[in-house]
């Protein structure tokens, strides 16, 4: 739960920033709350010094930063938002990261008076810190996906990505290069040990559905503007690589994938919505992949009949007979009555 509150509250930062012409009822809907946590949000972020724009139909914008979020994100004197400023890279909106940047408003923010949110800023600081003095720290608690559960990592931290949300770091277990998600941290424990396998450190890609890879392929769709709405809303990224074709109500998506199977799960409910025009073998993909999750279906659904002849067939118990149930039930409170009364 905690987790998701944080996630939230960097989604919607992200919804304020990019000029995304939301209302507060539409984030309200998206990020799963109500409008009275929605403008709550808004003034913790007029709390940290963001200028908070008011325009027609209820849409809010950041549409400033304060000059120390400035000096910690590298932005452009002026402060202008990500979106607007023209030289950004499209994969890294800005350099800096959001933890750090409360890490450095905690003392006079109202953040700092909830609990789950100062405890994922204090896992970024310090991550922040090791990595800067190349020291071994280890995850507690750490919500593994692979693993489904929790375990506790000791990594060689030296990267980051995407607003320090994304961790590289060496695993000494596996002896690989691993990413690691900073919410899904329980706690970060700094070593004094030094980093030994400085030399294998190796960042990998990361593309707009958080997929990691060494090598990646350039995929273009031309999707409805549906797709484009759902596209942008659950992966806020894609909003500088998807663009309007022309006058039409149709859009393309253009960009570098580290793999299509995120892709594909995205693309399940609209087949109908967009067209592949550009990703060597991803047509063949989606169609394995389809036919794979089809079979497996196919197979649950089999599993569940046979389960149901199963407990068809099997003999019902014999009803007892009402007369025979009414006298033992008067047994049963005559035996009651009669522990009370040698109790008494």
């Amino acid at each position: 739960m905690d987790k998701d509150r944080v996630e939230r509250i960097f989604s919607m930062f992200m919804y304020l920033t990019y000029n995304r012409n939301k209302n507060v009822e539409d984030l309200a809907k998206m990020l799963g709350v109500n409008k009275s946590t929605i403008y709550r949000y808004i003034d913790q972020y007029k709390s940290l010094g963001f200028e908070v724009s008011t325009e027609y139909g209820g849409v809010y914008r950041i549409v400033s930063f304060p000059k120390e979020f400035q000096r910690i994100c590298n932005l452009p004197i002026g402060g202008a938002a990500p979106c607007w400023v023209a030289d950004l890279k499209a994969s890294e909106p800005w350099n800096g990261s959001t933890y750090e940047v409360l890490g450095e408003f905690r003392e006079n923010s109202a953040f700092t008076k909830v609990p789950y949110l100062r405890r994922f800023t204090e896992n970024a600081n310090k991550l922040i810190k090791a990595s800067k003095e190349k020291k071994v720290v280890i995850l507690r608690q750490y919500e593994s996906s692979e693993r489904n559960g929790f375990c506790d990592r000791k990594v060689e931290p030296y990267d980051f990505g995407w607003y320090f949300n994304y961790l590289w770091a060496y695993d000494h277990k596996t002896m690989k290069n691993e990413m690691f998600r900073v919410t899904q941290i329980g706690e970060v424990e700094i070593l004094e040990q030094k980093w030994s396998e400085e030399k294998r450190h190796k960042k990998q890609k990361l593309d707009v559905f958080g997929m990691a890879g060494h090598r990646t392929t350039r995929v273009r769709l031309r999707i409805s503007m549906r797709v484009k709405n759902r596209l942008v809303d659950e992966h806020p990224m894609a909003i500088r690589m998807v663009k309007r074709i022309g006058e039409s109500m149709m859009w393309e998506f253009d960009a570098e994938l580290c793999g299509y199977r995120e892709l594909t799960r995205f693309c399940q409910g609209y087949m109908n919505e967009f067209e592949v025009l550009e990703g060597e073998g991803l047509q063949e993909y989606m169609i394995e992949f389809m036919e794979e999750q089809l079979q497996t279906a196919r197979e649950r659904m089999a599993m569940s009949k046979l389960m149901n002849r199963a407990r068809t067939a099997m003999p019902a118990l014999p009803e007892e007979n009402p007369e025979r149930a009414t006298e033992r039930r008067k047994l049963e409170h005559r035996k009651k009555l009669s522990g009370v009364r040698q109790t008494a």
